[in-house]
């Protein structure tokens, strides 16, 4: 089935939106910390993500970190998280393939896009979830990345089914239902990007260029 012409503007705007302006945290602000010490940060708190256990201390081949009581530092820290980044640069795939297909009116392989987005974020999250700085300021920091992800499924998973059932009224209200997650999920984003930069600036570690752009998934 085809999205009628007339409802695609809307379709477009609201997608299109999402991608090329919201861009999930593409904007990131640097106020979001405050460079004093090692540990002194200043964030709001995201809710809590579930997946969070204990454990001993290891580090594995990909670069995931496990802490328990060591120092952690900005490199370690980004070093574990590339292949959370590794997989999104795949999720970037089928958002575009979304936005391709929404600007042609095709409701259901938009649907069907948006839904393999959202599976690729279910696997990005689920690396995050094994990366486990316990100390702070890092742990905390971790959390916003991980925000960032879980809002990003439910988005995701909100518009695939949505286009998938060419339910042009629920579409229609993406501006309200859809956004709103969007805008969160950017200010997670923003807020993990600026404090990172900010603890390996502490570390003299220089941001990667990726740092504030890894979220262009969307």
């Amino acid at each position: 089935m085809i999205i009628p012409s007339r409802s695609v503007p809307t379709v477009a705007a609201a997608l299109l939106l999402g991608i090329a302006v919201a861009g999930c945290g593409g904007t990131a602000s640097s106020s979001s910390v405050a460079p004093q010490s090692g540990t002194g940060t200043q964030r709001t708190t995201p809710p809590p993500i579930g997946d969070s256990t204990g454990g001993s201390s290891t580090s594995s081949s990909d670069g995931i970190v496990v802490s328990a009581g060591q120092k952690i530092g900005a490199a370690a820290y980004l070093k574990s998280i590339t292949p959370v980044r590794r997989q999104l640069v795949r999720v970037h795939r089928s958002t575009s393939a979304m936005a391709a297909a929404v600007k042609a009116g095709d409701a259901p392989t938009a649907g069907r896009d948006a839904m393999a987005a959202a599976s690729g974020v279910r696997r990005a999250l689920a690396i995050a979830r094994r990366i486990r700085p316990h100390q702070e300021p890092w742990a905390t920091i971790h959390t916003q990345l991980m925000a960032n992800l879980q809002i990003g499924v439910a988005y995701l998973t909100e518009m695939g089914r949505d286009l998938s059932a060419v339910d042009i009224p629920a579409i229609h209200r993406w501006t309200k239902t859809v956004m709103p997650k969007i805008r969160k999920s950017e200010r997670w984003y923003s807020e993990w990007a600026a404090n990172v930069a900010a603890l390996g600036a502490l570390d003299n570690v220089k941001p990667p260029h990726w740092l504030r752009t890894m979220d262009r998934w969307n």
